[in-house]
């Protein structure tokens, strides 16, 4: 990795901030980055070394799977890993 941090943020927003001031390199969910590199404002620098993959879990009460909103929660994050893991 890298020897030392000049700064530190606690969100998504301020490190896109920081990353488009031109100063600084850092991570972003692919999703999130998408519309900047799209704009050519982000690249991805050699994603082979430096990129990974995180694990995303979804959790509810028992018994409640079975209402809509938590179905439909759980088919869009079915779709999304699906296509994710296609694109990869």
């Amino acid at each position: 990795g890298f020897g030392y941090s000049t700064a530190t943020v606690d969100t998504m927003e301020a490190q896109l901030a920081l990353i488009l001031s031109g100063r600084y390199v850092g991570y972003l969910p692919e999703n999130y980055a998408e519309l900047y590199m799209q704009q050519n404002l982000l690249k991805p620098i050699t994603p082979s070394e430096f990129g990974f993959q995180a694990p995303f879990s979804l959790v509810f009460k028992r018994g409640r799977a079975r209402e809509l909103p938590i179905k439909k929660l759980r088919e869009l994050a079915k779709e999304h890993a699906q296509k994710s893991y296609r694109n990869a």
